[in-house]
């Protein structure tokens, strides 16, 4: 006989760890995203942490893709994220609700995984295919004419600075003279778009210097914000921020 035994615990975080990827994608609808944040929050602080860390680095590997020149792709990268995408099961809509019955959004996190693999091994190859040698994100940024420069004080002492290129789409960040973030704690930092909800730009375990900055995904009005949360970091900023730049 089929097995129809309701999930278990086990399976039900397993299933939130594996949404990590469509939500770090933005690829839920709001219904969705507050559930699965709602369900985040329920859940036990080392499956929280997997989300987190899985979101965290889909994000930051998107936003260093997202700052590459765009270059013609070689002809078999199609094939190749469509043959990605053909290897995971097709389903019918069924909703997010029915924890049993996700067919749709389970699709879509293997989908996601599969099509982050293949995009950052294209997205290698292609940067790496010029005879020329490309100069590092960070420096290119710097590099860019339309890049604007904001430094700004924090309520924890020390200071953060970003330089944006709206042209790149693409910022970096660094820190001064800031303190470590209190036992149990991480610094986290968020895109905030002017009436959309923050984003994660990176869990910060330890604080990028002006010598190697964290490089983000950046959009003309967003603003950069800083906050203090939990260990493996927030879905959302839980946390007034310590300290925020605009460009605005």
């Amino acid at each position: 006989m089929p097995d129809t035994a309701p999930p278990g615990p086990a399976d039900d975080d397993r299933e939130l760890v594996e949404l990590a990827y469509p939500y770090a994608l933005d690829a839920v609808s709001e219904s969705e995203r507050d559930e699965i944040e709602q369900r985040v929050a329920a859940a036990a602080p080392e499956t929280g942490r997997a989300f987190g860390g899985i979101v965290r680095d889909v994000r930051e590997t998107m936003g260093v893709l997202s700052a590459l020149d765009a270059q013609p792709a070689p002809p078999e990268v199609e094939a190749r994220i469509m043959a990605r995408l053909d290897e995971a099961p097709q389903a019918a809509p069924t909703p997010l609700a029915l924890v049993r019955r996700r067919p749709p959004l389970r699709w879509l996190a293997a989908a996601a995984a599969a099509l982050i693999v293949a995009v950052v091994g294209i997205g290698v190859a292609i940067d790496r295919g010029g005879d020329e040698p490309t100069p590092p994100i960070a420096e290119r940024i710097l590099q860019q004419t339309d890049t604007r420069t904001a430094t700004v004080e924090l309520s924890t002492g020390g200071s953060m600075t970003a330089h944006a290129s709206a042209e790149l789409g693409a910022a970096t960040v660094a820190f001064e003279a800031v303190p470590a973030a209190p036992a149990g704690r991480v610094y986290q930092l968020w895109l905030v778009p002017p009436d959309g909800q923050p984003r994660s730009a990176g869990v910060l375990t330890r604080l990028p210097a002006p010598t190697a900055p964290l490089v983000t995904t950046f959009a003309a009005d967003d603003k950069l914000a800083l906050s203090i949360e939990p260990e493996g970091g927030s879905p959302a900023p839980t946390t007034t921020p310590v300290g925020a730049v605009s460009f605005g």
